[in-house]
Parts: C-alpha cells; structure tokens; sequence
C-alpha cells in the first residue's frame, strides 16, 4: 500500500503510514457516532478492511484485522460523554471487549 512504514510507537507514523478510516454512523439519523482509524505498522506493513462503503454493521461485528505492529485508534466525540472499560495496558479482542460506554448519543459536528 502507499505510505511509509514507520514504527507504531513513532508519533508520526499515524501521519505517514498506510491508514483506513472507517466512519460509523446512526441507524437512525445517519450523523457520525464514532470513527476507527487502522494504522499500518513498520513489520507486517499490511491493514485489513472488512467493511464496504455504505455496509452496516452490528455492535461486536469484526470491521477489520490489524496485524503484528499495526494500531487501532478509536475516535468518539466528547459531546457523547465517552466513559473508557479498559485500563492502559490492558489486553483486548476485537468484538469482545467493551472499550467505552456513550451516555448520549450525539452525531458528530
């Protein structure tokens, strides 16, 4: 893919690297809730999709793969008053682990 491939723990390889960004938005309204931004890292050089413009998804449903030194980041707005599940560290599995509560639903601005 097109980018460099810099180390994950490199602040700018958010910037640089290979990225996907997937905006997932309200049933309802169809305003942005959240978006998840999958980095490519300096080893496995490779990020895996697995949604389709306009595809829905359900809550828990696997919308990619990040493989060996790639990320995830996880965008929410704060007007949805985001409370974090998780603990810095702590091991997770895509569609099991619950990283945040919203305790409004807003749409994005």
């Amino acid at each position: 893919g097109d980018g460099a491939h810099l180390s994950a723990l490199n602040p700018r390889s958010p910037e640089e690297n290979e990225w996907h960004l997937i905006v997932l938005r309200h049933p309802s309204h169809g305003g942005a809730v959240a978006a998840v931004r999958q980095v490519a890292g300096q080893i496995a050089r490779t990020i895996v999709c697995g949604v389709r413009l306009e595809q829905v998804v359900q809550r828990g449903e696997r919308i990619g793969r990040i493989l060996l030194g790639s990320s995830t980041e996880l965008y929410v707005p704060l007007a949805s008053a985001p409370r974090v599940r998780v603990s810095r560290g702590q091991q997770v599995r895509g569609g099991a682990t619950v990283l945040l509560s919203l305790t409004r639903s807003r749409e994005v601005e």
